[in-house]
Order: C-alpha cells, then structure tokens, then sequence
C-alpha cells in the first residue's frame, strides 16, 4: 500500500469495521490529485476481498452511476439497459459479497448530482427504471467518493460522509512510493530530485495536470533506459521526458513552467552519474 499514510491506515480500519457493524461506511477522500485516494478505495476491496466498483464522475452521466441504456437490446427487445457500477455493488452486497464503490471525482459532477446521491446515502437503495427499489446491504457495502475540489459538494451530502483530507506525500515518502512502483530498478537520488522539481513547477501551474508518482517513476526507468542503450541526442530525452510529465502538450510546457532551467540537461546528468 504505497500510498498509505498512518492516518490512511487508521480511516481504513475504522470504515471497515463500521461496514462490518451494519452501520454503513460512506468516506470523501478531499485532497490534491496524486494523494492516492482511488488506491485506497482499491485497498478496501483487498482488505474485505470484494470486488471494486468503479464510476468516474462527469456532468449530466448521473444515471450511468445506476444503468445505462442497452441500444442493442431494445432493438432486439431483449435487455433495455445495463446494470451500472451502483447497481452492482448494491447486488452484490445483497447477495452476501462484499464489494466497494468508489465515485472518483464527484467533483466534476453538476450540483443535481448531490441531490441524485442523497437517497443512494442515506437509504442504501434507489428506483430502478421500471419502478422496482434495488436495496444494499451496508454490512457488506463500502461507498467510497474522491474529490480534487472543483466544487463544493451540498452539506446534505458531506453530513453523510466521513471527510478525510488526503494531502499529497512529503518529499521522504515520495521517493519511498516512486522507487516501489519502479520495483528492482535503482532510482538515483539526484535523478528524482530533478524529476520532483518538474513535477511541482507543473503543479503550480495547473494542479490538474501534475504528474502521478507512477508517472515520475516510470518517466525516470526510461531516462534511466536511454542512458543504458547510449542515447545523448537532447531532442529526445525532452520528448522522453515530456511524454510522461505532460498531459497536454509537449517539452515546452516545461520550458513554461521552468524558465532558464536547462531540466532535459539536467535528466541526462543525473541518469548518467
């Protein structure tokens, strides 16, 4: 569990033995991109092996949470929808398996989304769309949403939630969570220094776009690739290096963020040493 903190340990252990009091585990994980809120909604799964469920937030998909419309089927006038990542888990938890829904980037959402979620909170149960009620059973159920903090969610909403802030690493435990992902490949202190410096100088600019520690880490065993196999041409460490840091965008989105900064240089010495 790379991501987890002590704090994170301890949330994790107090959610699940809510869930397993029948008293329903609701969290909001809050906090910037790269605290590694959607790992620990996959270490709840582990931890009560069941089967995670997953819905990405989005405006005007809130009915995809529950179902979406089988086009095939109506036509065949066979299936006229599907059972969404809520409708899963809910059956799920009702027939005796544990199971998770995480709700990543609630925030993205549209504010009738907080209202769509509150009976789905509060009552463990909605309407299906020929009228039937679809119930969960909190004992075997986690619900688990994610924001980065585009908006606020409705105080209807946060009142059903446990509300824990996930702040990103410090700089000691990023260079733990970056040479674990990497697994047997050396990562050079100077190299992630470097690496981390990028990544912050593009957090500052747009949060949203700062690179993942899996980013980092695999942006650093290929510059690490490109020592071993001799490639010097600077063109291409840029390119390289850009590929992973950059969401939108190429090297010169770094040259933006790190004026007067030879960084590519700088990769290259450090893989190098």
């Amino acid at each position: 569990m790379y991501f987890f903190s002590p704090e994170l340990e301890i949330f994790l252990d107090l959610a699940v033995a809510r869930m397993r009091r029948g008293q329903g585990a609701v969290l909001l994980l809050q906090g910037p991109p790269g605290g590694g809120k959607t790992a620990f909604a996959k270490a709840v799964a582990e931890k009560i092996e069941g089967i995670l469920h997953y819905y990405v937030g989005a405006p005007d998909k809130e009915r995809n949470l529950l179902y979406e419309v089988d086009v095939s089927g109506v036509l065949r006038r066979q299936n006229a929808w599907v059972l969404g990542p809520a409708w899963q888990a809910f059956a799920e938890s009702t027939a005796g398996r544990h199971a998770v829904l995480l709700i990543d980037e609630v925030d993205k959402t549209n504010q009738g989304f907080d209202a769509f979620l509150l009976r789905l909170l509060e009552e463990w149960t909605f309407r299906s769309p020929d009228g039937d009620e679809v119930k969960a059973n909190p004992s075997k159920l986690v619900v688990i949403l994610t924001s980065n903090g585009r908006r606020e969610l409705r105080p209807e909403v946060l009142r059903r939630c446990q509300r824990v802030y996930v702040p990103l690493p410090d700089k000691k435990r990023l260079f733990e969570i970056v040479r674990q992902i990497a697994g047997g490949i050396v990562l050079p202190d100077g190299l992630l220094s470097v690496l981390f410096r990028i990544a912050d100088a593009l957090r500052k600019a747009d949060s949203e776009l700062a690179p993942s520690p899996k980013e980092i880490a695999l942006c650093a065993c290929d510059l690490l690739r490109l020592t071993a196999i001799g490639t010097d041409e600077m063109v291409i460490w840029r390119e390289v290096a850009a590929s992973w840091l950059v969401k939108n965008g190429g090297p010169s989105v770094i040259d933006d963020a790190l004026p007067q900064y030879r960084w590519a240089r700088a990769l290259r010495t450090e893989a190098q040493r």
